[in-house]
């Protein structure tokens, strides 16, 4: 795991499951998905943002800085939206 405060994420439906390790099977929570901000204000490039059913927003970013490309659009499909970010 990167850091501490890591997760590793997985996207099923419109929820995001979070565990502590890749492989674990235990589910610490999920994030029930509403919408998806490609990027935020103040973000860096490897980072997205998420909304909750509840309205809270969630920042999701890669500790190795990959582009979010990928989860953005998976998402976005899920949603029922177009993915507006570039590889």
């Amino acid at each position: 795991m990167p850091t501490l405060d890591s997760f590793y994420v997985r996207l099923s439906g419109l929820n995001l499951f979070y565990t502590e390790t890749e492989d674990d099977l235990i589910v610490l929570g999920t994030i029930a998905l509403k919408n998806i901000q490609a990027t935020a204000d103040g973000m860096e490039a490897s980072c997205f943002r998420v909304v909750d059913q509840e309205n809270d927003n969630w920042d999701m970013c890669d500790p190795e800085g990959h582009s979010p490309h990928e989860w953005v659009c998976a998402i976005s499909e899920q949603l029922g939206m177009p993915c507006d970010l570039e590889p």
